[in-house]
């Protein structure tokens, strides 16, 4: 006897299988925006899908293995597949544009928000107290032995005055090793203590140059002269010469007197071409007495003149020793290459009243020597 069984039909619920029609869906949702008609990107934009190139595409059905219909879920009704799009939907990038923020305008700077920030503080001004009283009194002295004018009340002059009169009373420094770097060709004269005589010119040493300069300086302020400018003074002048017209001189030359390892004197010689005479002049005094003059007259004809002495100094307590006389002596054996040029072709340059009584001690009269203008 056979029994039959009724056939038993296990359903089973499977997932909807994704195709490209859903997945574009689910996209499109998600990125969904609201768009206005006058969106001015819209038009812009070509068109990615249109609702005539859309087909409907049909879902096949699935089906267990023994081909029985699977049955959805009675929770989850079948979806409903539209098989039109909107334009707009289809129109949406699926990159939305960048968002651009207007950027604020700072007009102030950040403040410091924290109370522990240091504050700073204001500067002091200074009160200024008078030191110096005008009561119509001097305020310029001058030292009687090294002659510099200074006022005492003021500490930077009374420094310059003391470092002037170090150099003014026992002579000019010139350092151990300038005197030592002296070779024998430069000594003109020797004397029998180690003083000595020597001569620079322009072809010396730049180092030798530049004492013979700090000497001019500080020879310049006792003198009250004017300073020769430091180019020209390390200059060439043609030489007159019968057998060569090209031939050339320095125009200048010093002559420095060195006691030890200080200039207790110099000599400042240059070339010239001609000098004016001097003339005797004298005064009457009330008694009818005649007296000399501490001014100068000259002849209004110039007379030729090979070496003019544009600067003689020596140190306040090294006068009155022969110092100049041995110095003027010297500059007339040196002075031309190969030859002593006479006390008739040398002139003074406008001598002060203490160089016009050392140029007639030195020439032995009172008028017929020379002068000449810088």
């Amino acid at each position: 006897m056979q029994i039959s069984l009724p056939i038993m039909v296990k359903r089973t619920y499977s997932r909807r299988s994704q195709t490209p029609q859903t997945r574009l869906e689910e996209q499109s949702a998600k990125r969904r925006r609201v768009e206005s008609s006058s969106d001015p990107i819209s038009p812009a934009l070509s068109p990615i899908i249109s609702s005539d190139t859309i087909e409907p595409l049909s879902t096949p059905t699935p089906t267990n293995r023994h081909g029985t219909l699977h049955s959805s879920p009675p929770s989850s009704p079948p979806p409903i597949v539209s098989s039109t799009l909107k334009q707009s939907e289809a129109l949406e990038p699926l990159i939305p544009p960048p968002r651009f923020l207007p950027t604020a305008t700072r007009k102030e700077p950040l403040k410091e928000s924290t109370g522990n920030a240091r504050k700073i503080k204001p500067l002091r001004q200074q009160k200024l107290t008078q030191l110096t009283l005008d009561l119509g009194q001097k305020t310029q002295k001058k030292c009687q032995i090294c002659g510099m004018e200074y006022r005492p009340s003021s500490p930077e002059d009374a420094a310059l005055h003391k470092k002037y009169h170090a150099q003014n009373v026992g002579g000019i420094d010139l350092g151990k090793k300038f005197v030592d770097s002296i070779f024998v060709g430069q000594k003109v004269w020797t004397g029998s203590a180690g003083e000595m005589i020597i001569v620079v010119n322009r072809s010396a040493e730049a180092r030798k140059r530049r004492v013979v300069e700090s000497v001019l300086d500080v020879v310049e302020k006792e003198l009250g002269g004017v300073g020769i400018d430091r180019e020209e003074l390390w200059t060439e002048l043609s030489a007159t010469s019968e057998t060569d017209a090209t031939a050339k001189c320095d125009r200048y030359k010093a002559y420095l007197y060195i006691r030890g390892y200080k200039c207790v004197g110099v000599c400042l010689t240059e070339r010239i071409r001609s000098a004016y005479e001097v003339l005797v002049t004298t005064t009457r005094g009330e008694k009818g007495t005649s007296s000399r003059s501490s001014s100068i007259t000259v002849s209004e004809e110039s007379k030729a003149a090979t070496m003019g002495i544009s600067r003689i100094w020596t140190s306040t307590f090294a006068r009155r020793s022969g110092i100049a006389r041995k110095m003027l002596d010297a500059a007339l054996d040196n002075f031309v290459y190969g030859m002593k040029v006479s006390k008739d072709m040398a002139a003074f340059s406008q001598p002060t009243e203490s160089g016009g009584n050392l140029a007639r001690s030195w020439f032995g009269r009172e008028s017929g020597w020379l002068v000449y203008n810088e």
